[in-house]
């Protein structure tokens, strides 16, 4: 990182907004030479979500009614004196748009946190710890865009990624297989990128575990099968994904699943008889039991799970390890 930014109060009119924006550069591939304007209605449009559009009218409202910003843009000053601003865009934007529209306030100069000459991977961290990891974060599909763009784009390394965002390698792995595998057999069948549902994203994560490929592989389908699912909501709820495996597997209802989809499907595969002891354990409780009886799985069965790509017990482990490490990293329990 380098040296702290120097606080200033810059004409809002002498910043570049930032084209590197992840936000923003799917909605501005097709356009050769961006303006401002482009780049304030991609802003608005990338809350392609109910509750990402409100987010944004909540950000707006607090700015006018407190007149003015808490937190300062971030800005970096290049060699050649250009005002780049790296992190604040949106606000950036709403200080632009005050002003044109004389809303009561001073909106022509904003609070910013100005570098010299930040290289490029600084900008990556201030982006990544602002929005991956920080307060206000962007969407999953936009988060797994970015870091596809670090290591596939701008070639960054894997120890590099970890160090600036966090998280395990593997987690991060498969953020960047879902968006390619999303971009591949999802896009294709949209109309324009405003059809895009980026809310179907978590579906292509899902797909990335427990044997969901493999499963799809040996009931002689395809990720393009699986994209077209998505899209037609077979599988509405996304979390059903980790279904898939076990509806494949069993013929009735792999059928009803393809002619009425996911939710009538679950219903036809067996489930886990639990008891009611097991019901009413307490989670200290069942934490203890289940440690021990994991500790104590013998080699001949954890070699069969290993053989079996598409094992319903591994796939029941790996949605638990999932469902644990939420629980935990969601409420600061390490």
């Amino acid at each position: 990182m380098p040296a702290l930014g120097k606080l200033e109060l810059l004409d809002t009119e002498s910043i570049t907004l930032d084209l590197e924006n992840p936000r923003i550069k799917w909605a501005l591939e097709s356009i050769e030479h961006p303006t401002p304007q482009d780049i304030h209605l991609a802003l608005c449009a990338s809350g392609t979500t109910d509750a990402e559009g409100a987010k944004f009218e909540q950000l707006r409202d607090s700015i006018k009614t407190n007149g003015g910003i808490v937190q300062p843009i971030i800005v970096n000053r290049s060699g050649n004196n250009v005002l780049i601003c790296i992190e604040g865009n949106t606000r950036l934007m709403l200080y632009r748009d005050f002003a044109k529209q004389r809303v009561a306030g001073s909106w022509k100069h904003i609070p910013a946190l100005v570098y010299e000459k930040m290289d490029r991977e600084s900008a990556h961290a201030i982006r990544l710890q602002a929005h991956m990891i920080g307060a206000r974060p962007w969407n999953p599909y936009a988060k797994a865009r970015y870091l596809d763009e670090l290591r596939n784009k701008e070639g960054l390394s894997w120890n590099q990624i970890v160090d600036l965002c966090g998280g395990r390698k593997k987690d991060l792995q498969q953020y960047i297989d879902a968006y390619q595998d999303m971009e591949e057999f999802f896009r294709p069948l949209v109309d324009s990128d405003e059809d895009f549902d980026q809310t179907r994203f978590s579906g292509f994560v899902e797909l990335q575990k427990g044997g969901v490929k493999q499963a799809l592989q040996h009931a002689n389908f395809g990720i393009s099968d699986f994209a077209q699912w998505i899209k037609t909501n077979k599988i509405k709820k996304l979390e059903s994904v980790r279904s898939l495996p076990k509806v494949l597997k069993n013929a009735e209802a792999m059928k009803v699943f393809l002619k009425d989809g996911m939710a009538e499907a679950e219903r036809l595969v067996d489930r886990p008889d639990l008891s009611k002891t097991l019901h009413e354990a307490n989670a200290l409780q069942l934490a203890h039991v289940l440690g021990q009886k994991l500790n104590n799985i013998p080699w001949e069965e954890l070699r069969s799970w290993r053989e079996d790509e598409t094992s319903e017990t591994v796939g029941a482990l790996l949605t638990l390890r999932d469902i644990i490490g939420a629980l935990i990293d969601e409420n600061d329990l390490g």
